[in-house]
């Protein structure tokens, strides 16, 4: 006898409250749902993808003991991976384009320029309309937009199309750093914020591995073009994803409504001076991730003697670090006492003194010593933007972190555009890495010094309690 189909009807999700006593732990779950509708001749016509959303539901419905801003989580580190398909995925095509386009070296580099100074472009305005729109319209908007180009970057024939393209995938690539910020900090609590976003953040390095590798396997099976067809495809998918399970934090005391976009004023962001000194160190210390991916490799070679495949094998090492380092110091700043502001201080002074030791090492060091101090200047150096962004939407609060975090990447990019040159600059002209490491150690004690009128008061917050906080989450009026 055969068994009577039945069919799923529209699937809903929701962040409805869950009462106690529903089965969760915390406050807010995800509650996936499925309505079934009786189904009789008229289900067997659609057994095809009904059954299957029926089954997808049905193993959806066993998430719904998990948190819901661990959901959040979970659909920006996909997102923060997919972005990879692009940003990365562009770079390591270059070879193929080079050849493809017959294209100088210059040229590529001026592609990636216009990459990163679109990615600036958007700064104070993304942020100010995530705070306005909400990140769940502004993201899924912005990364069809970024799929859309990649897959248009794909079909270039000449230099002039891959740099307005490249322009573009940065603009529309921009607002992605504010949105993520902007919903973890709304929806994940003080006290696992910084993990949360540790997480977040270490996805891109190891992402940008795998990216690499496949989609280079892929140019080399077919050609760049399609390698960079299917790689605006998985954007797209990724943000059809975000857009279904991610939602606006919902009101305090209704969560059938979102909070009002009364937000997004730029005088309060401007008058905090939390903001400020965080903004002042992150310019200060930005530069130190394009100098150790970018200097690192040719130090090894030519200070140390090393071979190229190793110099790039200790790349992945400080990569690696860097991963981890994100991670644990986001950890940290969820437990200890001083929180963020601690955190990032302890960040500096280590990255100092991991660039002091790398200056001072002889060509003739231990390979074992050569990697646990790379492994720490990875831990360190490139460990920070999570704990910045973090610190930044707590200092500002509800309804203006998007806004501050514009404000934030817009100042910052200052110091990250600079300091590469400057560093490249001093060691063509001086003949030395040492001039250019103790550059480095002067601007770690710089970025110290701005933070340091952030740390008494976050020393008298509860263990990583945010600065303006109390032990309800919700920021103090200042």
């Amino acid at each position: 006898m055969m068994r009577k189909l039945t069919s799923a009807g529209p699937v809903k999700f929701s962040t409805d409250r869950v009462e106690p006593g529903a089965g969760s732990r915390e406050p807010w779950c995800y509650n996936g749902t499925a309505s079934r509708a009786v189904s009789g001749r008229r289900a067997v016509s659609r057994i095809g993808l009904r059954e299957l959303v029926d089954a997808v539901v049905r193993r959806l419905n066993t998430l719904k003991r998990v948190p819901y801003p661990w959901v959040v989580v979970g659909v920006c580190t996909v997102t923060a991976m997919s972005a990879q398909f692009s940003l990365t995925g562009i770079g390591v095509m270059f070879p193929f384009i080079q050849e493809d386009l017959d294209t100088s070296l210059a040229e590529l580099g001026l592609i990636m320029s216009m990459i990163l100074v679109g990615a600036t472009v958007p700064g104070l305005l993304a942020g100010w309309m995530a705070d306005v729109m909400g990140v769940r319209r502004l993201q899924t908007v912005t990364r069809i937009g970024v799929a859309a180009a990649t897959m248009a970057f794909s079909r270039i024939t000449s230099l002039p199309q891959g740099l307005v393209l490249g322009l573009i995938v940065g603009v529309a690539n921009g607002p992605s750093y504010a949105n993520v910020t902007k919903a973890i900090s709304e929806w994940v609590p003080p006290r696992t914020r910084g993990l949360a976003m540790g997480i977040e953040q270490s996805s891109i390095p190891l992402s940008g591995i795998m990216v690499a590798l496949l989609l280079t396997s892929l140019a080399l099976t077919y050609d760049w073009r399609t390698s960079l067809v299917i790689a605006g495809a998985v954007v797209a998918v990724a943000t059809v994803f975000f857009f279904a399970f991610y939602r606006d934090k919902p009101a305090p005391g209704d969560p059938r409504e979102t909070q009002p976009r009364s937000g997004g004023r730029i005088g309060p962001v401007i008058r905090n001076r939390g903001i400020w000194f965080a903004c002042l160190f992150a310019a200060a210390f930005q530069g130190f991730q394009p100098v150790v991916t970018s200097y690192l490799i040719l130090f090894v070679r030519d200070d140390l003697g090393m071979s190229a495949v190793a110099s790039s094998g200790l790349l992945g090492v400080s990569m690696a670090g860097g991963t981890a380092g994100r991670i644990a110091w986001g950890l940290a700043s969820d437990v200890m006492r001083g929180g963020r502001v601690l955190t990032l201080l302890m960040v500096s002074v280590t990255s100092g003194l991991s660039m002091l030791v790398l200056m001072w090492m002889p060509s003739d060091t231990p390979l074992g010593l050569v990697l646990v101090i790379v492994f720490l200047m990875g831990a360190t150096c490139l460990a920070s933007p999570g704990l910045f962004a973090v610190l930044v939407a707590e200092q500002a609060g509800p309804g203006l972190t998007g806004t501050a975090m514009g404000f934030a990447i817009t100042i910052t990019n200052l110091g990250g555009f600079a300091v590469a040159p400057v560093f490249g600059y001093i060691v063509d002209e001086t003949g030395s890495y040492d001039n250019g490491w103790l550059m480095m150690v002067g601007l770690a004690v710089v970025a110290t010094a701005f933070l340091l009128p952030l740390l008494p008061e976050a020393l008298a917050k509860k263990g990583g309690r945010p600065l303006g906080q109390g032990d309800s989450g919700t920021v103090a009026r200042r």
